[in-house]
């Protein structure tokens, strides 16, 4: 699953070049070329998701420095009866047993998934827990499914929303719909299951993708919902699952750095915003152009991608 180190090498080198001394801007050539190698999706000079690529990138750079060399088996028992926190340890130990590198260490995180039977009569609840490494936020209801009042509240005053409204939509129970019918193991019928997640371990750094592409019927369109983001406090504890460990520790976040996007599915245009750890100060890069910026000011609309950095994590 690897890429022969080469993915680690680029990235490597890309970093010493932007921060070694010298004045102008740095064209990764190099790097793209190794991206393409490895993912034909992003040959040429269209423009390509910015989420896509990290995720891409993520997983690349981990499958290079995964520490890991012999990935075991272990066959997974059956979670119905059990406490959360007992299953939520297995799923991590067998995780990390087979996937550990300094991406795992920064930004995997684990959520609890509960499937509920629609049928009244079989009331049969599924309990699982899976790793992250970032979470899709929904700006808008999704189709074809029934969600929670406060979905609803967000709906009717999608012109501008608050981050905590996405994530809690994200965390709300919602119905399946009929294209994802579950099948209950104990009535053994399809089912339009009640489905909701919660958080259970939260990473170091924490990694937001607003879903503002979305594809329709006939479609893909842009949601160009203006969201309002704290830069500072994002308080991600009333979104953990109780039980769950994190909750003694601290789980506030701080932003450190954005990917935005501009325009249009056909033309858009991406730029960034990020923090300079040595001096803290903002940074806004368009292209070739830096200038200093202040993340107050960042453009709500255009937000794609969000990184924050656990307050509490000296480490970083």
């Amino acid at each position: 699953l690897g890429m022969n180190g080469e993915i680690a090498n680029q990235y490597a080198a890309l970093v010493a070049s932007l921060w070694a001394k010298g004045t102008g801007s740095f064209v990764p050539r190099g790097f793209k070329k190794t991206i393409s190698k490895f993912a034909p999706q992003f040959v040429g000079m269209r423009q390509h998701d910015s989420q896509e690529l990290l995720a891409f990138l993520l997983d690349g750079l981990h499958e290079d420095l995964n520490r890991v060399r012999v990935k075991p088996y272990v066959e997974q028992e059956e979670n119905d009866g059990r406490p959360d926190a007992l299953i939520a340890q297995e799923t991590w130990n067998y995780h990390i047993s087979r996937n550990n590198s300094i991406i795992v260490d920064l930004f995997h995180g684990l959520y609890k998934s509960r499937l509920s039977c629609a049928d009244r009569s079989c009331n049969h609840v599924s309990v699982t827990f899976d790793p992250f490494m970032y979470l899709s936020l929904p700006l808008n209801l999704p189709e074809g499914g029934k969600n929670s009042r406060r979905g609803d509240r967000l709906s009717q005053k999608a012109h501008s929303i608050d981050l905590l409204d996405a994530l809690n939509l994200f965390t709300s129970e919602e119905q399946l719909g009929s294209k994802d019918e579950w099948l209950c193991p104990k009535c053994k019928t399809q089912q339009q299951a009640f489905k909701k997640i919660e958080l259970w371990k939260l990473p170091r750094v924490l990694v937001l993708h607003l879903k503002r592409f979305q594809h329709g019927k006939y479609r893909r369109s842009k949601l160009d919902v203006n969201v309002n983001i704290p830069s500072k406090d994002l308080d991600l504890k009333s979104y953990l699952s109780p039980g769950s460990p994190d909750m003694n520790l601290e789980s506030k976040y701080q932003l450190f750095a954005v990917s935005n996007h501009m325009g249009g599915l056909g033309g858009g245009h991406y730029t960034a915003t990020a923090r300079n750890w040595v001096n803290g100060k903002w940074l806004s890069f368009n292209d070739s152009n830096v200038s200093e910026s202040e993340v107050q000011n960042a453009d709500g609309r255009s937000a794609y991608v969000l990184f924050y950095e656990r307050v509490d994590d000296d480490a970083l």
